[in-house]
């Protein structure tokens, strides 16, 4: 088996990817929180009874409206906090190529490059 030599692009390549997949999930969360947000009164049908009550009638179209503020919000909080930990992941990977770039001088020149 041979050994592998080191390739930096594939690092980049794989950090671009994590900030790729951070844009696309804060959008899927907020809008798969709206959506579940929209449906949940009327999933579960019990709580929708209950808070009809509670707040003196609210119609469906309502409840919806209210259940979508919610999830989206919750939605858009979930998606910023998964983002930011795909970033940092990727600015992690970027940091070890940064500092294999600016070590590699000085260890050819003290002769431990392998």
């Amino acid at each position: 088996m041979a050994a592998q030599k080191y390739d930096p692009a594939i690092l980049q390549k794989f950090a671009a990817g994590l900030y790729s997949r951070a844009s696309s999930i804060e959008a899927t969360y907020l809008i798969g929180g709206l959506l579940l947000g929209a449906a949940a009164p009327f999933l579960f049908s019990p709580l929708w009874v209950s808070i009809a009550l509670l707040l003196g009638g609210i119609t469906p179209g309502a409840a919806a409206g209210l259940g979508a503020i919610v999830g989206g919000l919750v939605g858009f909080v979930a998606g910023r906090n998964k983002a930011f930990k795909l970033r940092l992941e990727a600015q992690l990977v970027l940091c070890q190529v940064a500092i294999e770039e600016n070590t590699r001088d000085v260890a050819i020149a003290a002769g431990t490059n392998r």
